[in-house]
């Protein structure tokens, strides 16, 4: 397995893992009861963000996801010159 396969399998498992964790602790804190849940996406379609956002915190949550959007895009830009590189 190329180094650069490797890499991708592992940024897919973490993201997998991230996701689960937060699917959790959502179901977690609603059936709890008290708290509340704010929830912000973004979805590109093509070069077009579509950002949607609900709750208390949404303006938060939507930051975060941007923030989170823009970092997986710097790693996708990053693996994709280690791959040129090696290739």
């Amino acid at each position: 397995m190329l180094r650069s396969q490797a890499l991708g399998f592992k940024l897919l498992l973490a993201g997998f893992l991230l996701i689960l964790s937060g699917v959790i602790l959502v179901v977690a804190s609603s059936l709890l009861g008290n708290g509340s849940v704010s929830t912000g996406v973004i979805i590109f379609v093509g070069p077009i963000p579509i950002i949607i956002g609900t709750g208390v915190n949404a303006l938060l949550a939507i930051l975060l996801a941007a923030v989170f959007t823009i970092l997986c895009l710097i790693v996708c830009f990053l693996v994709r010159r280690m791959k040129w590189a090696e290739w």
